[in-house]
């Protein structure tokens, strides 16, 4: 016969043959050590997030144990780690019920690649799973007219900025004029306009 054992310690076994004579009875014992993650999946679901200290992604985590089951890892803890978001890190998380766990994720206000790591130990085993989150800043987009009045022509750059939350500051507009023209004047007059 064979048996699952569900929750871990050691077990007596004990089997007995009987005869027309004889009985023979054997006795073992079956150390089952708890179930513990196997597999580790990490899942972001936008992975792309504007470094503004606000946007937020939803990250999974899910695990199953060495039969392939995640009812069996409820209450197991991991820690969930990253380098550019807003909330401290690493981040305790407890799996679920069904061996998955979610957590929100806010952006911090740097741009980069941030790795985010889910890790989990057991038994002597360490399994870990991550994704990368692509912060960036919020693009800008611009217009430009064109304005005649005989023969002075004037040019007007418009530049809005698509996050009202963290505007980029500091923008330097740059090019040249075309051959055959002379610069009459030139303005810095910049306002902030934020859109979204």
């Amino acid at each position: 016969t064979s048996h699952i054992y569900v929750a871990p310690g050691t077990y007596a076994v004990v089997v007995t043959a009987t005869g027309s004579v004889n009985v023979l009875t054997q006795t073992t014992s079956i150390p089952v050590q708890r179930l513990v993650v196997s597999n580790l999946t990490l899942s972001a679901q936008p992975t792309t997030l504007l470094a503004n200290g606000v946007a937020t992604s939803l990250l999974t985590i899910t695990a199953t144990d060495q039969l392939g089951n995640g009812a069996s890892l409820a209450g197991v803890t991991g820690t969930l780690d990253w380098h550019l978001g807003s909330d401290p890190a690493p981040l305790t998380v407890t799996l679920g019920a069904a061996g998955t766990a979610q957590v929100i994720y806010t952006a911090g206000v740097v741009t980069g690649t941030d790795r985010i790591t889910a890790t989990f130990a057991g038994n002597g085993l360490t399994h870990t799973s991550g994704v990368d989150m692509q912060l960036q800043y919020a693009p800008l987009q611009g217009q430009l007219t064109t304005a005649f009045q005989g023969n002075l022509i004037t040019y007007t750059l418009v530049v809005t900025n698509m996050d009202a939350i963290l505007p980029q500051t500091n923008l330097v507009i740059s090019g040249s004029i075309p051959a055959y023209t002379v610069l009459v004047s030139a303005s810095t007059n910049l306002t902030s306009t934020t859109g979204g």
